[in-house]
C-alpha cells in the first residue's frame, strides 16, 4: 500500500469523541430582601437675588444697537463678509454685532473696502467688504454698537 493509502485510512478511522451534554442542576436562589429606608426631604435654600435698583455698568450687549445693514455675501478664503448699508454708516474703528440665525458675536472693524480699495467709511446704499473673524450667512443682519 503507499502511503497515502495508509494516511486516508488511518483518518477515517479515527473516531470523534463528542461530549454528551447533561441537563445542569437548577439551584434555588436566595431571595434577599430589601430594607425600604424612608427619603429624606430635601429643601433647597433661596439665593439672595441683587436688588432690582441695583446699578450695573452695561455690557457691550446691553447697549444701544441699530441696525445698519444687511449681509449680501460671505468669502470664506478671505474671511470677508459683503454688507449693504441700509442706513446709518460704518467706518473703520466702529463696532458692530452681526446677528443671524446661526451667528451671534461682536467684532470691532479694522478694515473696509469698496470695489476692492480700502475706505475709511461708507454710508446709506454702498456696498461694502469687512473683514470678519467667524463665518457669516446671507442674509445675516448688521448693528451697530453705540
Amino acid at each position: 500500500m503507499s502511503a497515502r493509502k495508509k494516511t486516508a485510512m488511518k483518518k477515517t478511522s479515527r473516531k470523534k469523541t463528542t461530549r454528551k451534554k447533561t441537563p445542569r442542576k437548577k439551584t434555588a436562589k436566595k431571595k434577599t430582601t430589601r430594607k425600604k429606608t424612608a427619603k429624606k426631604k430635601t429643601t433647597r435654600k433661596k439665593t439672595a437675588q441683587p436688588a432690582p435698583t441695583a446699578l450695573k455698568t452695561p455690557s457691550v450687549a446691553e447697549q444701544e444697537a441699530d441696525r445698519v445693514g444687511r449681509v449680501t455675501h460671505y468669502w470664506d478664503h478671505v474671511s470677508a463678509a459683503g454688507v449693504e448699508i441700509e442706513r446709518g454708516e460704518l467706518q473703520v474703528g466702529d463696532t458692530i454685532h452681526v446677528r443671524g440665525h446661526t451667528t451671534d458675536y461682536y467684532q470691532r472693524i479694522d478694515t473696509l473696502q469698496r470695489n476692492r480699495t480700502p475706505v475709511q467709511r461708507a454710508g446709506v446704499g454702498e456696498e461694502i467688504a469687512v473683514h470678519v473673524s467667524q463665518r457669516v450667512r446671507d442674509g445675516d443682519s448688521v448693528y451697530k454698537i453705540s
